[in-house]
């Protein structure tokens, strides 16, 4: 299986001859440095929550119509998107085999913005290997504490260094691949980079320094 970062919170997962993708959103594609046909041959398409910078409307109808990807979200994704005309299969609870994925969902809230409203976020589990918490700090999660691969972001406005480090040392991961970065500037994604890799290499955590789109680990 592999994993890859394209820019923020897009991620390319692979196993075997199948890819799952989950949320293509507008900071991907926003300096046009990747286009929506990169993703032309996925399988299964995943959103975990109905924000703009995990989905980008108008890239995901391109991937849709370019792949025939069967696309999931949950219920205020599978709502939104229906209103765009795009068909998504609603998938919030339990589990379901999509290709060789075995994918487990679970309703996670996420983290408090300044907002009247939160939107609804549904974490996954791939193949029992890789967790997507969405834009979640909960602690549902730790249903999945001593997971092998945690996908973490690391920036974001509802969040501080020190929220990502200590829900890390909850979690226990063997490995964090970090996202939710794509609005920083390279210099700067490296400078935190810098302050993480320490702290977590000092708990016996790899922390994965994803500078370059496409970059990723298989296992």
């Amino acid at each position: 299986m592999r994993i890859q970062k394209y820019v923020h919170s897009c991620i390319l997962i692979s196993e075997g001859d199948k890819k799952l993708l989950f949320d293509p959103g507008k900071f991907t594609f926003q300096d046009k440095l990747v286009a929506p046909e990169t993703f032309k041959d996925v399988d299964f398409i995943i959103l975990t929550h109905d924000h703009l910078d995990h989905i980008d409307i108008d890239a995901l109808t391109l991937i849709s119509k370019l792949s025939g990807a069967d696309i999931y979200g949950n219920s205020e994704v599978t709502e939104a998107l229906s209103a765009q005309g795009l068909k998504v299969h609603l998938f919030e609870e339990g589990q379901k085999i999509l290709g060789s994925f075995k994918v487990d969902a679970l309703v996670t809230p996420h983290q408090e913005i300044l907002s009247e409203k939160c939107p609804k976020n549904t974490a996954y589990l791939i193949n029992d290997k890789i967790l997507n918490p969405g834009d979640s700090f909960s602690n549902k999660l730790l249903k999945f504490k001593g997971i092998h691969c945690l996908i973490l972001p690391v920036m974001a406005p509802f969040l501080t260094e020190l929220d990502v480090y200590h829900f890390a040392l909850k979690m226990k991961p063997e490995i964090i691949f970090p996202v939710h970065d794509g609005f920083a500037k390279p210099y700067f994604l490296k400078q935190r980079y810098n302050t993480y890799l320490p702290y977590f290499k000092d708990e016996g955590i790899q922390f994965l320094t994803l500078y370059e789109i496409g970059d990723g680990i298989s296992f």
